[in-house]
């Protein structure tokens, strides 16, 4: 699937991931980079997700009713070519 969640936010921070909904394999070796700042340049995955967000306790993501409709088009569109 494509990235369909392309935020900014007024503290300038970054993360990507590439969340597939699985612990399989699912965690890029990383040293704990997000108590000092909350900016990666690599791709992060699944595990990745649920540590930083423990960690941070709080909201990684904050997705407006626009985006959200648009993520939420994409899955239906790539579940729906996925079930031909």
């Amino acid at each position: 699937m494509e990235n369909v969640a392309r935020f900014t936010n007024k503290q300038n921070n970054r993360l990507n991931f590439d969340l597939k909904g699985s612990s399989v394999n699912r965690e890029e070796k990383v040293k704990m980079f997000w108590n000092q700042k909350l900016n990666y340049n690599g791709v992060l995955k699944d595990i990745n997700f649920v540590k930083i967000r423990s960690d941070v306790g709080k909201t990684l993501m904050d997705i407006d009713e626009v985006k959200c409709k648009s993520i939420l088009d994409k899955l239906k569109a790539d579940t729906d070519f996925l079930a031909k």
